[in-house]
């Protein structure tokens, strides 16, 4: 009793397949909790460069530099936005008809 090209078997093997991934069947994380809590904890470690406070404020000067150049360009561009927008508005509700 053949039932066509092998798909009721690929369907049955797919099935195998999908009862072993059941939650039921993974490993929960009380099953890995006791590992990652015994395990030897060991503090990172990070090696910061040392900067001088003339050379520290120089690149605070920077920063608020770059960041307020952003802020005057993020204006305008909404500002542009705002006057395209209303100038579209008043031509839309403007129209005779």
């Amino acid at each position: 009793m053949s039932f066509g090209a092998g798909h009721i078997l690929d369907m049955i093997n797919r099935m195998k397949q999908n009862a072993a991934l059941k939650p039921s069947r993974r490993p929960k994380f009380r099953d890995y909790r006791e590992q990652m809590h015994s395990s030897d904890f060991k503090r990172t470690t990070y090696d910061f460069p040392r900067v001088s406070a003339k050379k520290l404020e120089e690149l605070k000067r920077d920063i608020r530099r770059v960041a307020g150049r952003e802020r005057r360009r993020q204006f305008a561009a909404l500002l542009l936005i705002s006057v395209v927008v209303s100038v579209a508005a008043v031509l839309f509700l403007s129209k005779p008809g």
